[in-house]
């Protein structure tokens, strides 16, 4: 009798389960529905990655006397942004590290350049909403390709930076059913035209009023979880901007050697677009996510200084900081450059 009771109390509890693995997993990308939504967080990672590139691609121009030359840099990225109600109930932490080369050419009146950036990414998101939590791991490593040209017309400089790239990804969910493996990859593409006067105040300072417009778009293909009862499908991810910033660069010549910069800008996001996300669960029930970005108006402010060590060899340092609505992000980066 002891025995059939137990039988009877292990097959009860088994079924028990297994509805409430199927009612989860039922739930997978529709709306609201935590189990995927922190999948979304691969936009803003994209973002930090194609952001990074672009600087890079951007400050290798230079100005137009400064030569042609080959240009090697290292840069740090935090990002963190906060849950926005139950559209997004999430937190992100990115840590990005990213390694840029470029070569960039003085031609008789403009300037190109060719640049590679290896982008090493780790994102953790974690969700919480109606007693159902669990976190979002996407470890990511990719390379971006940027080719950029400038001329400028007396104290006017115009620049435009374009590129794409990839990342492959290494993500995990770990929730009230276990833990799911996913691999998949994230598209990257970006467009960025700057519009840069130069005014000169006195022998040592500088000041330029900038206007810059960027496109990105970042989407990720479709993957298939594993290990979990609840594991789902996902059709795409998908997020681009327009943004627009405007902004402040200021030069002082504190020596002959080195110069210290301060940029200031406020950039908007002018179509203020939502992360699409659509998947379907392990029994085939279909769903769509738009997952609400943050950040959408933000303040950046960029401190660094430029030493030349020699006529043809410099070196530069800078951080930044940029600061919105439930999104704040924190940078530093290095800079060699070889001039002939």
């Amino acid at each position: 009798m002891n025995q059939i009771f137990t039988i009877r109390r292990c097959l009860a509890l088994a079924a028990l389960n297994f509805a409430l693995a199927g009612s989860l997993s039922a739930q997978f990308v529709i709306a609201n529905a935590q189990e995927a939504q922190a999948y979304g967080a691969v936009a803003n990672q994209g973002h930090t990655a194609l952001s990074s590139a672009s600087a890079f691609a951007l400050g290798s121009l230079g100005s137009v006397s400064a030569g042609s030359g080959f240009h090697g840099g290292y840069s740090y990225d935090n990002v963190e942004t906060d849950p926005v109600g139950t559209d997004r109930a999430f937190d992100t932490d990115i840590t990005q590290h990213s390694a840029n080369f470029g070569y960039v050419h003085h031609f008789e009146k403009v300037v190109a350049g060719l640049s590679l950036s290896y982008i090493d990414s780790e994102v953790e998101a974690n969700y919480a909403e109606a007693g159902n939590t669990g976190v979002v791991d996407l470890d990511a490593d990719g390379w971006i390709v940027s080719g950029a040209v400038a001329n400028t017309w007396d104290q006017f400089t115009l620049s435009v930076v374009a590129g794409f790239g990839l990342l492959s990804e290494d993500g995990s969910r770990r929730g009230v059913f276990g833990e799911s493996q996913s691999s998949f990859d994230t598209d990257l593409y970006y467009v960025t035209i700057d519009g840069n006067y130069d005014i000169t105040v006195s022998e040592r300072m500088t000041v330029a009023p900038f206007v810059q417009f960027n496109y990105l778009n970042v989407s990720s293909s479709s993957f298939a979880e594993s290990g979990a009862a609840d594991s789902g499908n996902v059709d795409s991810i998908d997020r681009d901007w327009m943004t627009s910033e405007l902004g402040l660069r200021s030069l002082v010549n504190v020596s002959d050697a080195l110069t210290a910069f301060v940029v200031l800008s406020w950039e908007y996001d002018l179509n203020s677009s939502d992360t699409e996300l659509s998947g379907y669960d392990n029994v085939g029930a279909f769903g769509a996510l738009d997952i609400p970005d943050v950040g959408e108006s933000r303040l950046k402010a960029v401190v660094g200084v430029d030493y030349n060590l020699s006529e043809n060899c410099a070196l530069s340092a800078d951080f930044s900081f940029a600061g919105g609505d439930d999104y704040e992000a924190f940078g530093a980066g290095g800079r060699i450059s070889y001039m002939f």
